[in-house]
């Protein structure tokens, strides 16, 4: 027998059903939002779909350093170096 919890909805004649509640709060489904179907195998797939660029932009803080690119690559340089010398393999050789 299975365990997981199954639901039976209406389609309207519109061709739309309603999504049960533990099904949007699982996905994080909100109301005017949007939701991935995906079909493999005779099975439909149900998920939240990826978010655009445009609903992610502004979510990382931008750097407020006003170092320049080269001191920014030698930064990163000598982390990558650190980090060669911890795991035993070190490559002093600057691109």
């Amino acid at each position: 027998m299975n365990s997981m919890p199954t639901y039976i909805t209406s389609i309207t004649s519109k061709g739309q059903a309603t999504i049960p509640m533990p099904i949007r709060k699982l996905l994080k489904l909100t109301t005017n939002g949007k939701v991935l179907f995906s079909m493999s195998n005779g099975k439909v797939e149900l998920s939240s779909p990826p978010k655009s660029l445009q609903e992610t932009f502004g979510s990382i803080k931008p750097l407020t350093s006003k170092m320049s690119f080269q001191k920014q690559r030698v930064i990163a340089f000598d982390e990558k170096t650190l980090k060669k010398k911890i795991e035993g393999s070190v490559n002093y050789v600057l691109c």
